[in-house]
Parts: structure tokens; C-alpha cells; sequence
């Protein structure tokens, strides 16, 4: 609250005597600290405590929204260790800070992806990896939820490993693969984001279209390429 709503100007406060500047003064704490703890238990209130100490210790959350805790909790809110299983049948085995995924944990996707590293306020970050369920792995860095800096593709077949750097999730320089909105993709070398040195185009049936050397870009040979740079 300001007091500039109490009155038109600072000066009115100020010579009014001591004592009715300290009832006012108190007034406007009060509704501060009203406010305070109206807005904590509004946060704390969600969701409905199953089973356990759901306050200070362990116990089960089902939310509105079908979600499920089970764990540590602190003022009814994921603290420490515990899991949580979603409507949509995602899973998280980790740690938790206040309500968020905050440090390692385990994501199992309802769809078959696994992504396994540090986490913090809910987003990737640090060292992790991510296991798409058609057998493609990404391992290295991670900076606000997408793979950045060092990394490493491991593809299909578990035997070839690709090498790179990536920058908002898309490989930047180094060795590395890129599907195109076609259905197309490029599996080999890059160079500030464009195909450099060695590279494969494949058709979305994964049918080679091109094998050999790249520059800026583009082919050295006669046959075109299906897919676009990276933007």
C-alpha cells in the first residue's frame, strides 16, 4: 500500500502527531501482512492431501488436474525426493525445490522418451541425456531446456556416435544430424550451423539422396538437396 493513497501529499502526513502516525503506519502493515499470508495460503492450498504428513514430512498430493505427488513435502509442496505421474501418463522420479523439479531426476514421457540429468525451477540444464523411443540418444550440455554446447548423438544403431556443439537445440558445428520439416534429414559434419566437410541426405523413408562433400551448404555433385538450412 502507498501512502500517497492516504493522503495527497507527504507533508500531510508528516505533521500529524506521533501517535496517529504510528496507528496509521500500523494500518498499513497489517493489510501488507494480511496480504502476505493470504497470497501463501492461496499458493499452499492446491491440491488435496490422500495420505501421509503432507506439511512436514511425507506424504500423497492429487490435484485438481488429475496430477499425482507422492514424496517429500513442505507446506504441502514437492520438498526433497518424490514422484510424480500425470494424467497424461508422464512420470518424474527426482529431486524437488519448493514445487519444482530442482536438481536430478528422471522424466519418463507418456510417449516413450526418457530424458535423465539435472533439472532446475523445471527446466534441463547442466549435464543430461535424452533417449527418443525409436532408439536415437542425445548426451552433453543443456541450457534452458534445449541441448547447448558439447554433445553427443548416438543414432539407431547404437554403434554410431556424433560428435558436436549445439546452440538452442540444433547443431551448430562438429558432427551431427538435422530433420527437416519435409521429413528429410542430414547426418554428418557442420560449420556455423551449415553443412560442411562429409554428409549423408536422406529422403523421410531414409533413402539416401546424397553422399559426399558438402560447402556452405550446399552439395558437390549432381544431385540436388532436399533440405534447408537450419534457422
Amino acid at each position: 500500500m502507498n501512502l500517497r493513497v492516504l493522503f495527497s501529499d507527504l507533508k500531510d502526513f508528516l505533521v500529524l502527531p506521533s501517535q496517529k502516525r504510528r496507528r496509521v503506519l500500523l494500518v498499513v502493515f497489517s493489510v501488507s501482512a494480511l496480504a502476505v499470508v493470504v497470497s501463501f495460503l492461496l499458493s499452499v492450498g492446491s491440491g488435496v492431501c490422500q495420505a501421509g504428513n503432507c506439511w512436514f514430512g511425507l506424504g500423497v498430493m492429487k490435484y485438481s488436474d488429475g496430477n499425482i505427488y507422492r514424496g517429500s513435502l513442505l507446506l504441502r509442496k514437492a520438498n526433497g525426493y518424490g514422484e510424480f505421474v500425470s494424467r497424461k501418463k508422464d512420470r518424474y522420479f527426482g529431486e524437488w525445490s519448493w514445487g519444482k523439479k530442482h536438481g536430478y531426476g528422471i522424466y519418463y514421457y507418456g510417449n516413450g522418451d526418457v530424458y535423465e540429468g539435472q533439472f532446475s525451477s523445471n527446466v534441463k540444464v547442466g549435464f543430461g541425456s535424452f533417449s527418443w523411443k525409436g532408439g536415437l540418444k542425445y548426451v552433453g550440455r543443456w541450457e534452458d531446456g534445449e541441448p547447448s554446447g558439447p554433445g553427443k548423438l548416438l543414432l539407431e544403431d547404437g554403434t554410431t556416435s556424433l560428435d558436436g556443439e549445439y546452440r538452442k537445440g540444433i547443431i551448430y558445428n562438429g558432427k551431427g544430424m538435422y530433420v527437416y520439416d519435409d521429413g528429410t534429414r542430414y547426418v554428418g559434419e557442420w560449420k556455423e550451423g551449415r553443412r560442411n566437410g562429409f554428409g549423408i541426405q536422406l529422403d523421410s523413408a531414409g533413402r539416401i539422396l546424397y553422399s559426399g562433400q558438402w560447402v556452405n551448404d550446399h552439395p558437390l555433385g549432381s544431385a540436388p538437396s532436399k533440405g534447408r538450412t537450419p534457422s
